[in-house]
């Protein structure tokens, strides 16, 4: 029994295993099962177990390398979704702190204190001097 126990865990750690693209497949699954529950669709069903065959293929595979590049690939792409969203959030919380302000030449967002009218920041990005006006409520 020890022997076979031990052969199923040697299987089990040559494997590719869970990543962040197994989550989001994760979550895409449950959705399209919630969707499946609500129109009781043979298609969206179809596509649901074809994806959780994926799943399963991914992370019972053999291949790290393409497996590390598929992840890689969603990982850019959730970065660049992902980032906006956060520079947002984190503008919602400092609103009341900061004045925001964008760099004429590239564009990037500069933070200005709100404790005077005017004040001269230089860009993170270019390094050029910005003059930002605290904007007042009306």
């Amino acid at each position: 029994m020890k022997k076979k126990i031990g052969r199923f865990l040697r299987f089990l750690s040559q494997r590719y295993g869970i990543d962040n693209l197994y989550f989001f497949l994760l979550a895409v699954l449950f959705l399209l099962l919630f969707i499946n529950f609500s129109l009781d669709s043979a298609l969206v069903m179809i596509v649901a177990l074809a994806l959780f065959v994926y799943m399963i293929y991914r992370v019972m595979s053999l291949d790290h390398k393409s497996r590390r590049r598929e992840n890689d690939r969603y990982m850019k792409i959730s970065g660049k979704v992902k980032a906006p969203v956060i520079r947002l959030i984190n503008m919602y919380k400092l609103r009341n702190v900061y004045t925001f302000s964008k760099c004429k030449s590239c564009s990037s967002v500069i933070y200005a204190p709100k404790e005077n009218a005017f004040t001269k920041v230089v860009c993170p990005r270019c390094g050029r001097e910005v003059i930002v006006k605290r904007k007042v409520k009306k």
